[in-house]
């Protein structure tokens, strides 16, 4: 699909060469019936920014009536540091009529009015960033803050949910990043973000990238599981650590703007208004993104949740400094105030498509493995979005509970019949353990269960990098086992 949008992208570009002359800056040339608008992004076809602004040029040419023409520029920067702010630059001065800039750049561009998007920790789900720009007073309050610089806010566009990506393994508790170099977009919140955890961050352009892989140098970037396949394909995303959203601001120079038409202006921002819609309908969930994400060779792990406040705590002075600022103090307050109504966010889960062997799991060595009961309650989606057989969805979803004692286990799913439980030994080998079968049993011809690394962490037991025992059934033990962390009820 993505192949196809290239392809029909090229080919409108050359039909435009052959059958329009046209000029840049929202003027038309003599004779001309169409007028050309050069918009610029860092991204290149294929990615959510490009792909956005396709629909958003598709749009303009038909609300205009084809007298309005916008002509994307891709990767408009070139492979320079700090890429959005370049090609911020080239709308502000004059290079480009609109650009695709994402609203954490910027913060260093003399604009404070869309740092509150990126204060740390803050803004976690995708709910919470559309419950945001459905506030109109907020987003025009954000877009306002624009105009200095230039520049008219069209749209305010959502692409995904930014999180740590490690290396060689996952990045999920300060020590982490302690003295380490973390691969960052230039921004000056998500810089003071980084460096709060003690990081030192960098954007690495062109090929400082390769040679700080190369050189063992780089311990991981703040990506998304849309964006990391296409620097750090086999890294380690920590899906419950969120730092962030990453927010598109569509943007026009405001001299070029005020030289159009009435009808095109009116064409220009209703494109934009249907667009962020369209980014909203299009936007992969956490869940589409994360199996996507292992699917082509990294894996997604979750932190604990010691190690989420921890790292939210090693990040509070970043607000001292976002709120000298009243507007970002007041905006903060409303996010605040929005979340509080919000569910918990969706969190991609947990998976390993790498080819290394490795483990992903942080385990405690020489703890002696918890018996007592558990219980998780997993719902029947989970199980349809792993692609599990529907019957075995609806037969395991829900309340399960998971009994250790004595060195047996026995499983029990709620609402099914104390004869269809499964049970049988276990055996724990350090930080490994084997739930086996002593017998036919729930439609096994006897052996193992699932093999997983055990962890447990306040009050919770963990299976991480869950292999099933039977053949065709690791992702129904993946999800019923090892995709929520079992809560100890006795």
């Amino acid at each position: 699909m993505r192949l196809g949008n290239v392809l029909i992208l090229a080919a409108t570009a050359a039909l435009v060469a052959a059958c329009a002359n046209t000029t840049q800056g929202g003027k038309s040339g003599p004779g001309s019936a169409v007028t050309t608008l050069t918009m610029g992004t860092d991204d290149s076809p294929g990615m959510p920014g490009a792909e956005a602004i396709e629909e958003f040029a598709r749009l303009v040419w038909a609300k205009s009536g084809g007298s309005l023409r916008i002509e994307p520029k891709w990767q408009a920067a070139g492979t320079k540091a700090d890429w959005d702010q370049e090609v911020a630059r080239l709308v502000t001065g004059g290079g480009l009529d609109l650009g695709m800039i994402p609203a954490r750049a910027w913060d260093t561009e003399g604009v404070t009015s869309l740092r509150a998007l990126h204060a740390p920790f803050l803004v976690t789900s995708d709910y919470l960033v559309d419950r945001i720009l459905a506030d109109d007073a907020l987003t025009t309050e954000m877009l306002a803050g624009l105009t200095k610089t230039g520049v008219t806010g069209l749209a305010l566009l959502p692409e995904g949910l930014r999180h740590p990506f490690g290396v060689d393994g996952p990045l999920t508790a300060p020590a982490d990043f302690a003295g380490k170099k973390i691969r960052s977009p230039r921004s000056g919140t998500a810089y003071a973000l980084l460096r709060a955890l003690g990081a030192e961050p960098d954007d690495l352009p062109g090929d400082a990238l390769g040679l700080a892989l190369a050189d063992k140098s780089l311990a991981g970037q703040e990506s998304s599981f849309t964006w990391a396949p296409t620097s750090l394909p086999t890294g380690v995303g920590a899906a419950n650590v969120t730092f962030f959203p990453k927010v598109n601001t569509l943007v026009i120079r405001s001299s070029v703007l005020t030289g159009l038409s009435g009808p095109q202006r009116t064409a220009l921002t209703e494109a934009a208004t249907q667009t962020a819609a369209w980014a909203r309908a299009h936007r992969p969930s956490e869940l589409e993104a994360g199996r996507s994400f292992c699917k082509y060779g990294g894996a997604v792990v979750l932190a604990d949740k010691s190690d989420i406040v921890a790292l939210e705590a090693a990040a509070q002075p970043v607000y001292p400094m976002l709120e000298q600022d009243a507007q970002t103090r007041t905006m903060i307050a409303r996010i605040r105030e929005l979340k509080t109504q919000a569910p918990a966010p969706e969190t991609a889960i947990p998976c390993d498509g790498r080819k290394t062997g490795k483990t992903l799991a942080k385990t405690a060595t020489g703890e002696k493995f918890p018996e007592g009961v558990y219980r998780a309650d997993i719902p029947m989606q989970r199980f349809l979005d792993n692609n599990v057989n529907p019957v075995w969805a609806r037969d395991n979803s829900g309340i399960s509970t998971l009994t250790f004692k004595e060195g047996t286990w026995h499983h029990h799913v709620g609402g099914t019949p104390d004869d269809a439980d499964c049970h049988g030994p276990y055996t724990v080998t350090g930080t490994q353990v084997v739930l086996s079968f002593r017998e036919v049993l729930c439609g096994t011809a006897g052996g193992d269960l699932f093999t997983a690394k055990w962890r447990r962490t306040d009050g919770e037991l963990d299976f991480l990098d869950v292999e099933a025992g039977q053949p065709g059934e690791d992702a129904l033990m993946y999800v019923l086992f090892g995709s929520e962390p079992w809560k100890k009820i006795g």
